[in-house]
């Protein structure tokens, strides 16, 4: 079939096809492997905030009893979506943003409501707590699109061809998005 010269050059060929095609899958592999570090450490600083919010919020409702008549259903609630992502495992990821967004809506409808209510509040630790809340506000935005643009990063890279064909092979899907409407932000 070949020449006994044109052997060495066919085996060649096939060699330098084979080791490029395991560079691409192990570049692959490391390109997916550190989209999806980077997605699970904005995902824990987004979930941090999201605590520091909700704690926050508990805490100056304390603070001042005349502001927590019409916040009371909003702690709930949020502190029911704050229980449930707790009891989801890791593995079922998508619920898991849901029920955090859940948390996020709550928690940036609280802060609205609070600043309402709060506006002519002079109280020095209450004053320090707006100040902490408006930081951690300030920070869940700053983590929220942190956590996106890492989300978006990591499903263009295993949508893309040839790529693509190796995130398949690794069982690899899209991640969703932390959305959420931001209807007090100030």
């Amino acid at each position: 079939m070949f020449s006994k010269s044109a052997l060495p050059v066919v085996l060649g060929v096939v060699f330098l096809l084979l080791v490029s095609s395991v560079v691409f899958v192990n570049n692959s592999y490391n390109r997916f492997s550190f989209s999806e570090h980077r997605i699970s450490l904005a995902w824990r600083d987004l979930d941090e905030q999201l605590q520091k919010g909700y704690f926050l919020t508990a805490k100056l409702l304390n603070l001042v009893p005349a502001c927590s008549k019409g916040e009371e259903r909003l702690l709930v609630t949020m502190g029911v979506a704050l229980a449930r992502t707790n009891g989801i495992p890791p593995s079922n990821y998508t619920e898991l943003v849901q029920a955090q967004s859940d948390v996020y809506r709550s928690l940036m409808e609280s802060i609205g409501m609070l600043k309402i209510c709060l506006l002519l509040e002079t109280d020095q630790a209450v004053v320090q707590v707006l100040d902490e809340l408006k930081n951690v506000e300030i920070k869940i935005i700053e983590s929220e699109k942190s956590y996106n643009e890492a989300v978006t990063e990591y499903n263009a890279s295993i949508s893309k061809f040839p790529a693509n064909i190796v995130a398949v092979f690794m069982g690899l899907r899209e991640k969703p998005y932390f959305g959420s409407s931001f209807p007090f932000r100030s």
